[in-house]
């Protein structure tokens, strides 16, 4: 793996890479509750205009609203986790964050939950569960989720869920396609590959 870093990485390289950076970007936002709630907040946003954009007369279903309920209970959870000084509270918390945020990190990508992508819930579960693991000091966990919050939802992890994230480990990378991928449009291209570039 080589890139705009100027060498050669090896495996032992890019883990510590991936700790420090996702440990850094995890720090930043655990201590800053107005962040994580403003985030939330943003997030609430979209998936009420998703919901918003579904025809009015189809109703939803009450498990749809449980998975929805799951994940806000789950990030409900974590923030009191987050608050409380009391160790036995705080791993109770964190139990049961974990049980609310899987419900959404392991639905099926490619359906809908309440008019609501699946791949949206599931990144923002993710996210979560990452923050819950860097409480219970799992690195490793804690980075195999930022990881899973990618490869499921890569386009709105980058704009919603991490965009500092994304630029500090893979805009590096990817400097020279992105410049490519500017030019072509300025250029007028249409193509399917163009297209596909941006939402990586």
């Amino acid at each position: 793996m080589a890139g705009s870093y100027g060498f050669a990485m090896d495996q032992k390289d890019i883990v510590s890479l991936l700790i420090t950076t996702v440990g850094s970007f995890i720090q930043d936002r655990l201590v800053s509750k107005e962040q994580r709630t403003q985030h939330k907040e943003q997030c609430a946003e979209r998936l009420a205009a998703e919901d918003g954009s579904c025809d009015k007369d189809t109703e939803v279903l009450y498990s749809d609203q449980a998975v929805l309920a799951n994940l806000d209970w789950g990030i409900e959870a974590l923030e009191e986790a987050i608050d409380t000084s009391n160790t036995e509270t705080k791993l109770a918390r964190l139990d049961h964050a974990e049980k609310m945020l899987q419900v959404c990190a392991m639905l099926n990508s490619y359906q809908r939950t309440a008019g609501v992508p699946n791949f949206y819930l599931s990144a923002w579960a993710h996210l979560y569960l990452s923050y819950l693991w860097n409480l219970r000091n799992n690195t490793e966990n804690s980075v195999l989720h930022v990881l899973e919050m990618f490869i499921v939802d890569p386009f709105f992890s980058r704009i919603d869920f991490a965009p500092e994230l994304w630029k500090d480990l893979f805009l590096p990378h990817t400097s020279s396609i992105v410049g490519w991928y500017s030019e072509a449009r300025l250029d007028g291209s249409n193509s399917r590959f163009f297209r596909f570039v941006i939402y990586c």
